[in-house]
Parts: structure tokens; sequence; C-alpha cells
């Protein structure tokens, strides 16, 4: 298996799509990083979600070389800017790229190798955190460290993979007819992802860091959620519910066991226990209702737990008789 060098069957479009919001401090080593990649067909879409710094004057720098292609729109969240990347995407790969991240400048090159001298659909590679001022290492790609998917769903669920889909380089064929939840700026990739995996047939997982996430005070995965956060959330895990039951038993009963748990711990964690009382009651109305429809079921939990949604569900249906 090649991976180190960019040959001539290798020689197919990625587009990047990156969406920004406010990113002046950080957007030039965004770019800088994707202009770096020894990989040399690469569309990269920048939107500017409504920036109200400079980030838009450093973006039309980039532009005006003939660098990179900027797509502005008033400020709509992050989906609304990747889907709008998503629909000016011409390349026969795509990756995503968040604003103030770096790449590895031998990612794509050695995605693109993967897939067309293997017939992949996808591959998957490590995340590193990193902080400003920090210089990240970039190790080198060995075939030792990359590992087969047959079986993408299973792998998902069993490896927990972090990163969503800045995390996944994928054929951009098998992303028709899927978008990001429009305003919702927490969980929109496991929804992405979770909605593109039953496409997938077979890809990789570079087990080495090649993505390079920068840990901010204001990344939106941490802290606590909203009220807002955890109405996405709701809206996600019905969305999934609807796509994985019209699929094969197996799939369906698999996310609802190991995957929907998680959520509801995640809303419990980050959202009800940190919340206001009015915010918190709120929150627990909203897993009780998806609870009372079959969206979430009590497989999955352990006894603690059934016990807390038990519970819950039983305070929410007698403030609804109050």
């Amino acid at each position: 298996m090649n991976v180190d060098s960019v040959n001539s069957a290798s020689l197919s479009t990625v587009s990047v799509i990156v969406p920004a919001y406010n990113v002046e401090k950080y957007i030039g080593e965004c770019v800088e990083s994707l202009l770096a990649q020894t990989h040399p067909e690469l569309e990269i879409i920048v939107v500017d979600d409504g920036s109200t710094d400079a980030t838009d004057s450093m973006l039309g720098r980039y532009e005006r070389c003939g660098r990179i292609k900027v797509i502005s729109q008033n400020n709509q969240g992050v989906s609304a800017a990747r889907n709008r990347a998503l629909a000016a995407a011409r390349g026969k790969f795509v990756a995503f790229i968040d604003s103030d991240d770096i790449v590895h400048p031998a990612l794509f090159a050695t995605c693109v190798n993967l897939c067309n001298g293997n017939d992949g659909d996808f591959v998957l590679y490590d995340h590193e955190e990193f902080s400003s001022g920090q210089i990240p290492r970039f190790r080198q790609i060995s075939s030792e460290r990359i590992e087969f998917i047959d079986r993408p769903l299973s792998y998902y669920l069993d490896n927990g993979f972090k990163g969503g889909m800045s995390a996944m380089f994928v054929r951009r064929e098998l992303l028709e007819g899927l978008e990001f939840l429009p305003g919702v700026s927490k969980g929109e990739d496991m929804c992405f992802s979770f909605s593109l995996l039953p496409r997938l047939k077979k890809g990789w997982h570079i087990r080495i860091p090649l993505y390079f996430y920068r840990r901010t005070e204001g990344s939106l995965d941490s802290g606590s959620l909203s009220l807002k956060d955890v109405f996405g959330f709701a809206e996600i895990l019905r969305n999934l519910n609807r796509l994985y039951s019209s699929l094969d038993g197996r799939s369906y009963d698999a996310v609802r066991r190991r995957w929907f748990p998680k959520v509801i711990k995640n809303i419990v964690k980050r959202g009800v226990r940190l919340a206001s009382a009015d915010d918190a009651v709120e929150m627990e109305r909203l897993m009780a209702s998806l609870m009372d429809d079959d969206t979430v079921g009590y497989a999955g939990f352990t006894w603690r737990w059934r016990w807390y949604l038990w519970r819950m569900r039983r305070k929410c249906k007698k403030r609804r008789r109050a």
C-alpha cells in the first residue's frame, strides 16, 4: 500500500470546506496549512459566515491571489455555512476543516492515494489538540499505522470516534442529498456522520494525528449546553431514529442501544445539571418526550440511569397534569 507519494493516478481534486466566523487570529494559519499540502489539486472553499472582525479582509487577500474561493453570507451558523460550501464543491473528494485548526501537509495526498488505489469510500484520521503558540509535530505516515475498515457503523460505535466530519475524508458523491441541520451548532457533526455511515462500504483509519485541533476558551464542544443546544440534540435524535428505523434491524438496535444513551447522558451532565431551574425542567421535558414517542428507550442504560429516567418521566407527567 503506497501512502507516501502523490502519483499520476491520484490527481483528483479535493474540495476543502472551511466555515469561518470572527477568526482573524487563526484563519491565516488554517489557510496556510491547506496551501502547504503536498497534494496539488485542492479546491479550498471558505464561507465567511457574517464575520464582524477582519476575517473578510484577510480572506480577500488569499482570494485575490486565486488561492482560495470565498463565499460571503449573513451570519447563519456553522451548519448553514458548511451546506453552502458543500453545494458549491466540485471535487471528487470532500474534507471539512474548522477555521482555527491546521492539518498535516501530507493529509490529502495520503487520503487520495488510499481511496483511489483501493477503491475506498472514506478515510478517518486521528486528532491532536494544541494551544495557540504551540507548534504541532508532524509525524511520518507509515502503512503500519493504517487500519482497514469494512464495517463502518460498527467501527464507529466501537471506537467512539472523536472529531465528527473534521475527522473524515470522503467521496463527494456519497454526500448527495445530505445536509447539516440548519440552526444547530452542537451535535450537527454527529447527525451528519450517522446519516452518512449507512452509505459507506469500506475505508481506512490512519492512527496518526493528521488534524490538529486548536483548543480555545470558546470552543463549541466545551462547557455547558444551553436550552437551544438541547432542542438541537432532540431534533438530531429524532432524525436519526427515523433514518435507522428504515434500515436493517441490527443497525437500528445498535444505534439506539450504544449511541443514543451517550447523547442523553451528555444532555444530563452538561445540560440539566448545570442549567437554571427553569431550563433544567424544560430539558427534562424534552428528554421525556423523546422517550414517550419511543425515539429513546431504556435499552443501553445501566439500572441506575433507568431509575433516573423513569423518575424524570414520572415528574414530567405530574407537571403536565398540574
